[in-house]
């Protein structure tokens, strides 16, 4: 493997570990309840619930972080691919590693929840390791 391979691999394996640890990491949030008692009163219920972080997201929201894990495998597919796409894979490359990039970023503009705009920052570590294997790799081609 070269080095342009195994910088894609290890860009693939940290957003893996990204993913792993955001949704398996013990977090505690709060559950509201209120319920309706007999006479009309509502009476509400305030509690702190240890749990993991996915229980917390729900389904559809750990599929969205499985986004970054899918970019980085196809950045290392195509490190790996000697066909016609191999040419064209470290501007690929360059192109998915800015597309994680922007990826991390989204959630500090767009999501209002305090807890979780922060999850876009586990992943920037695979991002920049593919936007610098792809650089260096387009500078060492040219030299």
């Amino acid at each position: 493997m070269n080095y342009f391979q195994v910088s894609s691999l290890m860009a693939h394996v940290l957003a893996w570990v990204a993913f792993l640890g955001v949704i398996l990491w013990p977090i505690g949030y709060s559950e509201n309840t209120s319920t309706t008692l007999p006479g009309g009163s509502i009476r509400a219920v305030f509690g702190y619930s240890p749990g993991p972080f996915r229980r917390y997201l729900g389904t559809e929201d750990v599929m969205l972080l499985l986004i970054p894990v899918a970019l980085t495998g196809l950045a290392f597919w195509l490190a790996c691919s000697r066909s016609a796409c191999a040419k064209w894979g470290k501007l690929a490359q360059w192109g998915l590693g800015a597309l994680c990039l922007v990826y991390c970023s989204v959630p500090l503009w767009f999501v209002q929840d305090v807890d979780i705009s922060f999850i876009g920052v586990f992943f920037l570590p695979a991002a920049l390791v593919l936007l610098v294997s792809a650089t260096t790799a387009a500078f060492w081609a040219k030299h």
